[in-house]
Formats: C-alpha cells, structure tokens, sequence
C-alpha cells in the first residue's frame, strides 16, 4: 500500500510540474500526503480551488495550514475531515487570511466551537458567498449577532444538520 501511495504521489509531481505553475484546481485523491500538499502549493500560485478529503493519514493540520498559507488565491476550499481522526483546528489553519475566499465548506464535525472563529473567518473573507459549516459547527456558536454580521456579506449559511429547517439565505 505504502508503494501504491508513493506512486500516487510521484505522478501527482509530475503534473504539477508539467501545469508550469498554472495548476488552478487541486482534488488529490486518498493518496495525499503533507509533502505533496507543500509541492502543490510551491509550484502552483494559481491554485483558486482545493477540494480536499482528508481520508489519508498522512494528512496533518499543519500539512494543511502550510498549503492554505502558500496559496492566498484560493477561492473555493472545501475540507471533509473524516470522523476517525483527530478534531480538526480550524482556527490553526489560516483560513481567515484566506482574502479572495468565496466558498467555503469544512465538512468535518464539531471543528467551529468557538464564535470567534467564525466570525474572524467572516470578517477575513469578505468575498464569501458560500459557506456551509453545518457538519462543523457547535450548536451554541450561530447568534442573532453573527447571522446580523452574515447580513452586511452575500453569504448562504447552513445551519447545523440538527436544525429542522433549510438553508438561511441572507
């Protein structure tokens, strides 16, 4: 599996290098890695969306928080961190420096539990459309206050999944 993985990752360099830095869409498969996301991240300031399921193990927090910081052009970032591993900090991962940011989906549970951190998201995005954190967000933390501030953004927030109603469109 190791040899699968490393092979994986060998073909995934090679195409980067062959997008000659204009690599915009990164969708790694399960065979991700730390050290491919950083290669990523090096040879491609383009990249404007990085949808990443972080099913592989050998995906870490700081992994991840080095790409966000190496490409401040992302425009769409969708996380799914899977339920068996570690909780993911949201908050270590820069996500809020993120300035050109227009979707964002953290599908990963109970990650968002504090206000601040999502209202530090909120103000250091202000082109936010899209922001669907219903896996990610502690019951406690969406206030009147916070959904005013989501007013003065177009932004879709979704409730948690144990609301009984739809998306808010604000």
């Amino acid at each position: 599996m190791a040899h699968h993985h490393a092979a994986c990752c060998a073909m995934a360099n090679v195409a980067v290098d062959l997008s000659d830095g204009r690599l915009e869409v990164f969708e790694p498969n399960s065979f991700v890695n730390d050290d491919l996301l950083v290669y990523v991240a090096d040879r491609s300031p383009c990249v404007k969306s990085l949808r990443l399921e972080c099913s592989s193990p050998m995906v870490s927090e700081r992994g991840l928080a080095q790409l966000i910081s190496m490409t401040p052009q992302l425009e769409e970032l969708v996380l799914q961190w899977p339920l068996h591993t570690t909780h993911l900090d949201v908050a270590s991962l820069g996500i809020a420096k993120l300035h050109q940011l227009r979707h964002l989906n953290v599908l990963a549970d109970n990650t968002i539990d504090d206000k601040k951190e999502l209202t530090n998201i909120i103000d250091g995005c202000p082109h936010l459309e899209l922001l669907d954190v219903s896996r990610s967000i502690v019951f406690d933390v969406v206030d009147d206050v916070l959904l005013a501030k989501c007013a003065t953004i177009k932004i879709t927030l979704k409730p948690p999944f144990f609301f009984d109603i739809g998306a808010i469109d604000l």
